[in-house]
């Protein structure tokens, strides 16, 4: 069984993305669990108690 390399942490400021032909929009959040590469994470606004599920596309990086 291969494990996945963790490269995103509970607690740590990610950037997350999302976008569409011609736009793209981003904006920091929080973690709520370690993950790796492809791996679905739950993250939050620092603003909103409610969190989202973004995929993890590199260290420090999510998109919607």
């Amino acid at each position: 069984t291969e494990r996945t390399e963790i490269i995103i942490r509970k607690g740590e400021m990610v950037e997350c993305v999302s976008g569409g032909p011609g736009f793209s929009v981003s904006t920091s959040m929080i973690a709520m669990e370690d993950a790796g590469i492809g791996q679905p994470v739950r993250v939050k606004s620092p603003s909103s108690p409610i969190p989202v599920t973004a995929t993890v596309k590199a260290r420090g990086l999510v998109s919607f």
